[in-house]
């Protein structure tokens, strides 16, 4: 863990601050900036269109081709505050990649990250041209996925840090909101389950007395949290029961048509980069 400088002069903190905001007004300015110059991907018209049938008709049940009901929720919303448009569609994914950039702060505040570390991050955040600033003027589940898989990171490290249950709460809110926005988000908390078993055995953390309370009442808001979103709101509660039987059915079935496919070395040019 690189430990957070706690003893450069005030001048010098100031100038780091104004680095991190500045950072954080580009990252704004790209992401909004003529936010709709460019007409709907057609994934980006489908999203809206089911958003402002549900604004209109109030109707909305899960389906796993078109992946979790937050995006429909939020943008539908959107939609009744600011009228119906291809600007304040994307809004709630340009706020999402804006607001990552400042999750790098409560990181760096834990001395996980140096202030250098902390400004490339929040840099690379901010204009990573083909993933972070796309997406974040996309219609799609990913930068919603992206945001809440960071804020769950930010809120788990302040709960192993400090032990404060208001962190478990933070983290069980995102978890939940991350599983009502695409069906990959309970394999990427699965990931963070697994290397938080090895980290506890290897001894690298020490969970606190009773983690165990904690571990069922954030449970217990990610699956309120899902239950609501997925039974919208209480209309369709049979999905409670079918839907992740419907999601594991399809995606199994589309993995099996290589939609993306070609030969086995077709990626092989592109591990250096990862």
């Amino acid at each position: 863990m690189e430990a957070a400088d706690s003893s450069p002069t005030f001048l010098g903190r100031l100038r780091f601050e104004h680095l991190f905001i500045l950072i954080f007004i580009l990252a704004l300015v790209l992401r909004f900036l003529f936010l709709d110059l460019k007409l709907f991907h057609h994934d980006e018209a489908v999203h809206a269109w089911f958003s402002f049938k549900l604004l209109t008709e109030g109707t909305y049940v899960y389906d796993p081709v078109y992946h979790g009901p937050l995006l429909y929720y939020t943008t539908a919303g959107m939609f009744a505050l600011l009228g119906d448009s291809d600007l304040v569609a994307r809004i709630v994914p340009a706020l999402l990649g804006t607001l990552m950039v400042l999750l790098v702060w409560p990181i760096y505040r834990l001395g996980y990250l140096g202030k250098r570390s902390a400004l490339i991050a929040a840099l690379f955040l901010a204009i990573s041209p083909p993933n972070m600033v796309y997406f974040s003027r996309f219609l799609r589940n990913d930068i919603f996925i992206a945001f809440f898989t960071l804020l769950f990171l930010v809120a788990l490290l302040y709960y192993l840090e400090y032990g404060q249950r208001r962190y478990v709460v933070v983290a069980a809110l995102a978890a939940g909101l991350g599983c009502c926005s695409k069906e990959n988000m309970p394999l990427i908390l699965m990931i963070f389950g697994v290397f938080l078993v090895a980290a506890v055995l290897l001894k690298w953390v020490h969970l606190k007395k009773g983690w165990w309370l904690d571990f069922i009442l954030g449970s217990v808001v990610m699956l309120a949290v899902g239950s609501l979103f997925y039974s919208s709101f209480g209309a369709h509660p049979e999905v409670l029961w079918t839907g992740a039987f419907q999601a594991i059915e399809h995606w199994t079935a589309m993995s099996s048509q290589q939609r993306l496919g070609g030969a086995a070395v077709f990626l092989y040019p592109a591990l250096p980069a990862l």
